[in-house]
């Protein structure tokens, strides 16, 4: 799954973009940890990186 993917996903789920910290995109919403999504290029992302940024937005996978 590619980091737009990711994106999609989490707007979808009501996070909203907060700022871009380099290649880094930190995505907010109340009552959630901000949550950072590394943008590079059209890799997918790491397995355990996809896993943490899925669980901590309490999106299923």
């Amino acid at each position: 799954m590619t980091a737009k993917q990711v994106e999609k996903k989490l707007l979808e789920n009501g996070f909203t973009l907060d700022r871009v910290h380099g290649s880094h995109k930190i995505y907010v919403k109340k009552g959630f940890p901000p949550i950072s999504v590394p943008f590079h290029g059209n890799k997918d992302l790491k397995l355990g990186t996809l896993k943490n940024i899925l669980k901590t937005a309490g999106i299923g996978c």
